[in-house]
């Protein structure tokens, strides 16, 4: 049994997503199979229920779409759409329980589930902003910022910035 979080960076949270019971030691399953479950199953079947997951499911389209478009471009750059990593908490000093430390260790798609994982374990996953999809977005106009700007530099006066 294992927990799967959900980083949203766009907003800058982290959720609960599901508990997932595995048999790794028997089926060999791997963080590659994980994504799978979560692209093809998890995510369309409740994006209705949860809100986080309808943008994301929404970003996993848009993705879908990029790399059938333009398969290439993930080949050269070989980039999964998922960062998946475990969550790990230990304790710089066990006698006394203080100074706990929060480790996130990267894994691979192709990584085993096996016997190094156990009970409670907690995985996060979350979009990959090096997938070349993020890449061939092109930046928002500035308007608004130029906007700000003129109005800043107009008032400076009246604004109590210093």
């Amino acid at each position: 049994l294992i927990t799967l979080k959900y980083y949203d960076w766009f907003n800058q949270k982290l959720y609960f997503v599901d508990w997932v019971m595995l048999k790794a030691a028997e089926d060999n399953i791997t963080i590659g199979d994980i994504a799978e479950y979560l692209t093809t199953s998890l995510i369309p079947s409740t994006c209705d229920k949860r809100s986080y997951f309808q943008s994301l499911n929404e970003w996993n389209k848009q993705i879908d779409a990029f790399d059938k478009k333009f398969p290439e471009k993930n080949k050269q750059k070989q980039e999964p759409k998922f960062l998946f990593c475990e969550e790990e908490a230990t304790l710089k000093n066990k006698g006394s329980n203080d100074d706990p430390i929060c480790k996130i260790n990267y894994l691979e798609y192709k990584t085993p589930m096996g016997e190094d994982y156990f009970f409670g374990d907690i995985f996060v996953f979350q979009l990959n902003p090096n997938h070349p999809y993020f890449e061939s977005l092109k930046p928002n106009s500035n308007k608004k910022i130029t906007n700000i700007q003129e109005i800043v530099n107009n008032n400076k006066d009246k604004l109590p910035l210093q």
